[in-house]
């Protein structure tokens, strides 16, 4: 494990620790779970976003808390010492550069807090465990509850945008360690998420982190795979969007594959 790295945090996950300059909206991440409050946030974000509807909104936000997933991952897996990630030691920043909007998350208290895991080398830690539990529990399931309420959204689409997005996370951050017990601990962590929680820690009836990825050739980048979205993240319905992404689940197999000629055409 090593000290925690705040420029990293930054790059990963956009966890800041000031103002960004780009930011045009800010205001402290608790008042997201008053329905008034967030809806004003939700309709700003979705002018900027050139949303047709309140559920492209409500979708793209929560796609945005991936940083907030990927630092507490990181933090825990691999750091010494870790922040409180709590809803209420939390501000966020829209940040808006002329094409789309993004969410930077600063942290509030920056007291470190120990992450040294009791059991020597043993990965599994049941400490860690309680952590990760609590974080989707309590910080992560009433904000996607609120966003969903106000975004008219299903929940399903939503905690949908998070597998895969952690299966990427994972496989850039995991060619990058060298510590055999980070890699180990990484992967320990990143197993009890997604296999190992129940449902009900999310609010639903099974984990939605314990999906089936379906492969799909990519066209992008020939010779290499990728993967359906589990759920769809409303692409086509913001202001860059006319058309479903490749990897969509609402698309045909007969349009992904004219989807997949038409890339590769194009190259």
């Amino acid at each position: 494990m090593k000290p925690l790295d705040y420029d990293q945090l930054e790059q990963l996950a956009k966890i800041v620790r000031v103002t960004p300059e780009d930011a045009v909206y800010s205001g402290p991440v608790a008042e997201w779970l008053e329905p008034e409050k967030i809806r004003s946030v939700m309709e700003y974000y979705g002018d900027l976003l050139r949303a047709e509807d309140d559920l492209t909104a409500a979708v793209y936000f929560v796609n945005q808390l991936r940083g907030l997933v990927f630092a507490q991952h990181f933090m825990v897996s691999l750091c010494e010492r870790r922040l409180d990630l709590s809803v209420s030691n939390l501000r966020f920043h829209i940040c808006y550069e002329g094409q789309y909007p993004s969410i930077s998350l600063q942290v509030i208290d920056l007291t470190e807090l120990d992450n040294t895991r009791n059991n020597g080398d043993d990965p599994s830690s049941e400490q860690a465990q309680q952590v990760l539990r609590d974080f989707y529990s309590l910080q992560m399931r009433p904000i996607m509850e609120a966003i969903a309420a106000v975004g008219s959204a299903s929940i399903g689409q939503m905690w949908g945008q998070f597998p895969l997005t952690l299966l990427y996370f994972k496989d850039r951050v995991q060619p990058s360690l060298t510590d055999p017990q980070d890699v180990e601990r990484f992967e320990q962590d990143y197993i009890y998420v997604t296999r190992e929680l129940k449902g009900e820690v999310f609010g639903r009836k099974r984990n939605p982190f314990t999906v089936r990825l379906i492969e799909l050739d990519n066209p992008y980048r020939p010779g290499e795979n990728t993967y359906m979205k589990p759920s769809c993240c409303q692409y086509y319905k913001t202001g860059g969007g006319q058309r479903y992404c490749y990897a969509c689940p609402k698309m045909s197999a007969s349009e992904r594959e004219a989807r997949r000629l038409e890339v590769m055409a194009s190259r």
